[in-house]
C-alpha cells in the first residue's frame, strides 16, 4: 500500500488530501496523464497500446500498465490491492460486457470515479422548443440524451446508470481548461467566438485534480452525479482579460441570437457542498471573474 498526500489548490483550505493507492486510472488521456503526474507514487495510468504506456513513462508517469478492458488478458497486470479507480473514458453500452466483468473483478468494494460531459443534462425549453438563453443546469435537471453536436448521448446514459448502481461518483466536468503551456487556455478559442455575450463554463485541471483526489480518497459523492464548474464566464469578459480590442473581439448579440445557444448555466451548489469549506477554484485565466460561480 502506498500513501501520499497532495495539498488542496486554495490556500484558503488549508487541507491535505491523504490518497493510498494504488489507484487505477483506466484512459490516460490529457487529464488522466495529469492527474497521475500528480501523485505518481499512487496513481497507476492504464492505455490499451504498450507503446502508449511507454510514452507515459517516458513523460514521468512512474507507475503505467497496459490494460484493455476487451483483452482479458491484460487484466493480470492490474494491481490486486486497489483502493480506487477514476474511469476518465465516456462510459458506453458497447463496452457493458467487458466493464461489467472487469467491475466485479477489479472495482467491486472500492471507490470508483467516473468522468462525463455536462452534456448529458438537458435546458429548459420555451413553446418554440428553444432552449431559453442562460438555463440553469444542475443535478436535477433532466437527462436529455442529446449532447451539444447532437449526437445521442443515450448509450452514454444508461452506462452511467450501470456505474451508479455499483456505487460509483459520475463527475460532469464543464468546458476543461489549463495554462497557456498546456494548449488548454480559454485564449485558444476566442478565435471561433460568434457573439461576446456567450458564456462558457469551465473547470480548471487542477481543481479536477483536486476534486477527483478528494472524491476517490474517500468515497464521498458515492452513487450521485456530480456538476464539476468553476463557473461560468462570458466571452466578452475571457477578451478583456487577454486584452483583445477592436476586430479581435466579437459583437454583442443579444437574445434570440442563434449564436448564444447553447448557453447553459451550471450550477455547483452540490460540488460546494461537498468541497473544504473555503475553498477556491483556480480561474480560467488570471483575475477573470465569473458570472455565476454559485446558482
Amino acid at each position: 500500500e502506498t500513501t501520499t498526500t497532495t495539498t488542496a489548490a486554495a490556500a484558503a483550505n488549508n487541507k491535505v488530501i491523504e490518497l493510498k493507492g494504488p489507484i487505477l486510472v483506466i484512459g490516460a488521456g490529457w487529464c488522466g496523464e495529469r492527474l497521475c503526474i500528480s501523485s505518481p507514487d499512487v496513481f497507476v495510468a492504464t492505455s490499451r497500446s504498450q507503446i502508449k504506456v511507454d510514452q507515459l513513462k517516458e513523460r514521468g508517469v512512474v507507475n503505467a500498465i497496459h490494460l484493455d478492458l476487451k483483452d482479458e488478458s491484460t487484466w493480470s497486470n492490474v494491481p490486486t490491492n486497489l483502493t480506487g479507480a477514476v474511469l476518465t473514458f465516456a462510459l458506453a453500452t458497447e463496452d457493458f460486457p467487458a466493464l461489467q466483468k472487469f467491475w466485479e473483478v477489479h472495482l467491486a468494494n472500492i471507490h470508483v470515479i467516473c468522468y462525463s460531459t455536462t452534456s448529458v443534462y438537458g435546458m429548459e425549453v420555451r413553446t418554440d422548443d428553444t432552449p431559453t438563453c442562460g438555463s440553469v443546469v444542475d443535478e436535477k435537471s433532466p437527462l436529455t440524451g442529446v449532447g451539444v453536436s447532437g449526437k445521442s448521448m443515450s448509450d452514454c446514459i444508461e452506462a452511467e446508470e450501470f456505474a451508479l448502481q455499483k456505487g460509483a461518483c459520475i463527475l460532469h466536468l464543464s468546458g476543461i481548461c489549463g495554462d497557456v503551456e498546456d494548449g488548454r487556455s480559454p485564449a485558444f478559442i476566442m478565435k471561433h467566438m460568434t457573439n461576446s455575450l456567450r458564456n462558457i463554463n469551465y473547470i480548471h485541471i487542477t481543481d479536477i485534480i483536486q476534486i477527483t483526489s478528494l472524491f476517490v480518497s474517500d468515497g464521498r459523492g458515492s452513487g450521485h452525479r456530480v456538476c464539476v464548474s468553476s463557473g461560468a464566464y462570458t466571452v466578452g469578459d475571457i477578451c478583456a482579460v487577454l486584452g483583445l480590442e477592436g476586430g479581435d473581439v466579437p459583437p454583442a448579440n443579444p437574445p434570440p441570437s442563434k449564436d448564444l445557444l447553447p448557453n447553459k448555466l451550471i450550477a455547483n451548489d452540490f460540488l460546494r457542498s461537498m468541497l473544504p469549506k473555503g475553498y477556491t477554484f483556480t480561474p480560467p485565466l488570471p483575475g477573470l471573474l465569473s458570472i455565476h460561480s454559485t446558482l
